[in-house]
């Protein structure tokens, strides 16, 4: 069995490389190797949307008072980032990078 031996002065993707052996680096988000030929069902994604809805309740939403340049208060309100994520994951099979 081959030891493999890392120097304090190399990172340790200088060290594998310095052995000999090939490193290869991803900076994609997400990797997808399979397509599933599966006919989504609106419905059925609508309903488990609403499900998660029922328990997530006002972490689907987002709400915060601004003052606009007349020194009125307003509200400022939406979906939040769980809700869109709820929708990618029940509609599967996909990705989507955000910051």
């Amino acid at each position: 069995m081959n030891k493999v031996q890392v120097q304090s002065n190399m990172g340790d993707g200088e060290a594998i490389v310095a052995e000999g052996k090939t490193l290869q680096r991803s900076q994609i988000g997400f990797t997808t190797a399979v397509t599933v030929q599966k006919p989504r069902q609106r419905a059925e994604v609508l309903k488990a949307c609403e499900e998660e809805a029922t328990l997530a309740g006002d972490d689907f939403l987002y709400a915060w008072p601004v003052k606009d340049k007349n020194g009125k208060t307003k509200t400022i309100e939406g979906e939040s980032v769980q809700l869109v994520l709820s929708g990618i994951r029940n509609w599967g099979n996909c990705g989507v990078l955000f910051n």
